[in-house]
């Protein structure tokens, strides 16, 4: 998502607005590293359970990987978007490029929910052997960062700020996307109130 942001932002609002989005680079990918590590560690005790065909257990972890998920997103969403101008001077990110930079960042963190949830439910559908349909709502989601990049910079006027939209909005789509099919694919899957109780073994 990063990329064309930084593709579509270069094109349209100029040299600027390019190294405010590129500036940025590095610490979206620190988030998203992060979040795509706590998912592979939820998608292993899954895919155990579903190995075992402990189906009980199997919906524990689900439940537990959706409750934790939630916490750590909140936290880390609370945390990134406090220390977000923190960080951009701590980068020594230049002056004429620092507001651009941190409008893009500010929202994107803001949307670290959505990425958290995609990998969460990508890892679930990788834990029942599907390991395709997750990257095939990836490539829609890519799809529609396009052009919701193209809209909103150029029909909207949203500057870098409405390239973080883009990318958040898209994002969340792809996890609406994995966990609305992997509800109504995967019977074992749907959880019940019973299954939300905490297990950290």
């Amino acid at each position: 998502y990063n990329m064309v942001d930084t593709l579509i932002v270069g094109r349209f609002l100029g040299e600027d607005a390019l190294a405010a989005v590129g500036a940025t680079g590095s610490i979206c990918f620190m988030m998203l590293g992060f979040a795509i590590g706590i998912a592979q560690g939820f998608g292993i005790k899954l895919s155990h359970a579903f190995g075992a065909r402990n189906e009980e257990e199997l919906r524990s972890r689900v439940a537990a990987s959706l409750s934790l998920g939630l916490g750590v997103s909140l936290v880390l969403t609370l945390l990134t978007m406090l220390s977000a101008r923190a960080l951009l001077t701590f980068m020594n990110t230049p002056e004429n490029i620092f507001e651009m930079s941190y409008d893009y960042i500010i929202v994107i963190y803001g949307g670290l929910g959505a990425t958290m949830f995609f990998n969460i439910a990508s890892a679930i559908l990788r834990g029942v052997g599907d390991s395709k349909t997750p990257l095939y709502f990836l490539v829609l989601a890519s799809l529609l960062n396009i052009l919701l990049d193209i809209f909103l910079i150029v029909q909207v006027g949203m500057g870098t700020e409405g390239a973080a939209w883009a990318t958040v909005i898209s994002q969340a789509f792809s996890a609406v996307l994995c966990f609305v099919y992997m509800f109504r694919k995967f019977e074992i899957l749907k959880l019940k109130k019973k299954d939300f109780h905490l297990d950290l073994g």
